[in-house]
C-alpha cells in the first residue's frame, strides 16, 4: 500500500465493562478503578474508567488493519491522555499520515481519540515500519 501525507483512517468502539475486564485479565492490570464500579464511585472519577493502554490500543488496531495496514510494525508511539474514557463511552480513534521517508518504509502518523461528546481523550504520534510496497 502506498501512503501519502494527509491519508486518514478511523475506527470506533464502545468501551464496555467486559472489555475492560478482559483487557485487565490479559495484561494483569486488574486495577479496581477499571473494573469495580463500587470502588470507582469513591474515586475522583465517580465511575469506572478504561485502562489507558486499552484506549491507546485502538491506534494499534488502525495501524495494523487500515493505515498503513497489514504488515505494519511499531517503531515508536507517544501518547498524551487528556480526558478519561469511561465505561459506556464510544471512542473514535483517528490516524493521519504526517510524514513518510522518501526511500524507506517509515511512516509518521498523528494519532487522536475522541469520545462521543467530542472530548479529546488521547493525542500522540506513531512512527511505524510499513509494508507500503516499492
Amino acid at each position: 500500500m502506498r501512503v501519502q501525507v494527509g491519508d486518514k483512517a478511523s475506527w470506533s468502539q464502545t468501551i464496555s465493562h467486559d472489555l475492560t475486564l478482559a483487557f485487565g485479565k490479559v495484561t494483569g492490570n486488574l486495577n479496581p478503578l477499571n473494573i469495580d464500579e463500587k470502588f470507582a464511585q469513591g474515586t475522583r472519577y465517580g465511575r469506572c474508567v478504561a485502562q489507558g493502554l486499552l484506549v491507546g490500543s485502538m491506534i494499534s488496531h488502525i495501524l495494523g488493519t487500515k493505515l498503513p495496514g497489514p504488515g505494519t510494525v511499531y517503531l515508536s508511539q507517544q501518547f498524551h491522555w487528556l480526558h478519561p474514557a469511561y465505561i459506556g463511552d464510544t471512542l473514535t480513534a483517528t490516524v493521519v499520515v504526517v510524514d513518510h521517508h522518501p526511500t524507506k518504509p517509515i511512516v509518521t502518523l498523528k494519532t487522536d481519540i475522541y469520545n462521543q461528546d467530542g472530548d479529546h481523550v488521547l493525542t500522540g504520534e506513531a512512527v511505524v515500519l510499513a509494508d507500503i510496497g516499492s
